[in-house]
């Protein structure tokens, strides 16, 4: 299989510049040698459902940036995919009249990119800031964001989002809230992360309850819940009762906290794609 796929990966590359390929296999199973050709529509044909995935980032960048196709001056193609035919004929639809930009290489600008992501994993938060002598990053800044929303889940299920994705870390942000029961002397505070309205669809990090409430009627205690993320991505809640010293409980969660379980991708993986053909089949009754 191993062959095969090495076979496949050079027939990939041969259809970014011509309009068929073939490929061929020596002694692929039992002794018997493999050969076949494909043509670039025919490859654009089975890859259809991968293509259209491919402007849901770019969608997604352009809402985050809160700009338009119209607003954007250039397109630089970054990634060895971006050599694929379709893909530049996609971006040039999402983009008309803007020119595709190839002057950099984009197997080498990846690469670089990682390189530069290792060395900064690599350095101290005094080295990050620039209060350190040594850094193998002299010259360069380098913003990190917080990959995805959190916040707490509401009595009513919903999530309200304390710190939106994207956000440049270190960042810190307080939002108030209010008893939702008369006479509640103890909240439990759920965090999560994710994109979703409904909390319980997105990702749990942590819990934690904050008792000693002072008992009061519905919307007459104020509870002051801050988020704070560190250069290290570390995420602390902390849930106070306002005029109430003393009354407050913490959270502590570390970035490893939030990676999803192999499992976890696959299933998000599956959903994307179910959510995707459903999606195409609506456009096309």
């Amino acid at each position: 299989m191993r062959k095969l796929k090495a076979a496949c990966q050079k027939l990939k590359h041969t259809l970014s510049h011509s309009l068929e390929a073939t490929i061929e296999v020596d002694g692929l199973f039992g002794g018997n040698d493999f050969d076949s050709s494909l043509t670039r529509d025919k490859f654009e044909q089975i890859n259809q459902g991968l293509l259209d995935r491919c402007l849901l980032p770019v969608e997604r960048a352009l809402s985050d940036a809160s700009v338009t196709a119209e607003e954007i001056c250039e397109i630089v193609l970054i990634g060895g995919s971006t050599r694929i035919v379709a893909v530049q004929t996609l971006l040039e639809r999402r983009f008309p009249g803007k020119k595709l930009s190839k002057q950099i290489n984009p197997d080498e600008a990846v690469a670089m990119g990682a390189a530069i992501q290792a060395a900064n994993l690599t350095l101290t938060y005094d080295q990050k800031t620039g209060s350190a002598q040594g850094s193998c990053l002299q010259g360069l800044t380098l913003m990190d964001v917080l990959p995805h929303s959190v916040g707490i889940e509401l009595h009513t299920g919903k999530m309200s989002v304390i710190i939106s994705r994207n956000t440049t870390i270190p960042y810190s942000h307080t939002r108030t809230y209010y008893n939702n029961e008369d006479n509640q002397t103890e909240v439990n505070v759920e965090v999560f992360e994710g994109e979703e309205t409904i909390a319980a669809e997105n990702r749990l990090l942590g819990k934690f309850s904050l008792p000693g409430i002072p008992p009061r009627p519905r919307g007459k205690v104020s509870i002051e819940v801050t988020f704070s993320v560190d250069a290290n991505s570390i995420l602390e809640v902390t849930a106070s009762v306002v005029g109430e010293d003393g009354v407050s409980a913490s959270l502590l969660i570390k970035k490893e906290k939030g990676l999803l379980s192999r499992q976890e991708l696959e299933t998000k993986a599956a959903q994307a794609r179910l959510w995707e053909e459903n999606s195409r089949q609506r456009k096309l009754n």
